[in-house]
């Protein structure tokens, strides 16, 4: 019979997996301070994390063979794969940055299994050893938890843009007040984000209307008719015509612009310390 095993202890085989952890920890939150300055991430910076962490996970797999325990990676390397096709696709269809893309495949090469016995335990997805003198050895799928805590961090955030939108009396419809918030059209090339409005000229009156939400994912998919503000700042030239109509107008809706690294580590952190939340969730619910 498997006991329980203490909360944020290390499993000595899994000492390579915490190495890595820790490495990419640091990346990440490189990476978000990089991310909210330019909103841009530079690629050589994921280089060293994964460099260690295919040396930690070689590691730790020869570690595994010398145990007899390799045949439990199966499933986690079966998952490895799947996820890693999954987030290029994802990118390769605009619902993921590059950026964000190469930090969730960096992180499931890393970091595909709990490196530490999380404060509200493992996930039922994995199976649990245990393997005298090495204690209770897990081999529960890392990468899965981090992306359930970094939707719920995510889902969290447009709650956070709509109340600010009540209290500051921000009005518009509700799926904008959910995803949006009005700036100054004398600020909108300084800041981050979409557009949420078009502007058309009629008989000297400028028509604004809001972009509905089918119209939103045929562009986001498409990655066609977007306009960024960060486009009006680097290539005003080719927005001449969008940015006089702006200009006419005292404010203009922009999704917020969060960069999803922020999400991604703190999904990562709730993931290290704590677990999967949305499981400790609903697994209070039944």
């Amino acid at each position: 019979m498997i006991e329980a095993a203490l909360p944020l202890s290390i499993p000595p085989t899994l000492t390579p997996l915490l190495i890595s952890a820790i490495v990419m920890l640091i990346t990440l939150l490189y990476g978000c301070i990089e991310d909210l300055k330019d909103r841009s991430v530079p690629a050589v910076m994921w280089y060293p994390a994964l460099a260690i962490g295919i040396i930690c996970l070689a590691y730790f797999i020869w570690k595994t063979g010398t145990i007899g325990t390799t045949a439990f990676l199966y499933p986690i390397f079966i998952m490895m794969v799947f996820f890693i096709i999954a987030f290029y696709l994802l990118t390769y269809f605009n619902v993921f940055g590059l950026g964000d893309a190469k930090a969730l495949i960096t992180l499931t090469i890393c970091i595909p299994i709990f490196p530490l016995v999380p404060l509200f335990g493992f996930p039922p997805y994995g199976t649990l050893l245990e393997y005298p003198p090495y204690g209770i050895i897990p081999y529960v799928f890392f990468p899965l938890s981090v992306l359930t805590n970094t939707v719920l961090a995510t889902i969290a955030a447009p709650i956070c843009i709509f109340i600010y939108n009540l209290f500051k009396r921000n009005i518009a419809p509700i799926p904008t007040m959910f995803l949006g918030i009005p700036v100054p059209s004398k600020e909108l090339a300084n800041t981050y984000g979409i557009v949420m409005e078009t502007f058309e000229m009629e008989d000297g009156v400028i028509q604004r209307q809001f972009i509905g939400f089918g119209t939103a994912l045929r562009q986001m998919f498409s990655g066609k008719g977007r306009v960024y503000t960060k486009d009006l700042r680097e290539n005003p030239k080719a927005y001449k015509k969008e940015i006089e109509l702006y200009n006419k107008v005292d404010r203009i809706w922009i999704s917020y612009a969060l960069p999803y690294l922020i999400p991604i580590t703190i999904g990562f952190i709730v993931a290290l310390i704590c677990g999967d939340i949305f499981y400790a969730i609903f697994e209070q619910l039944l």
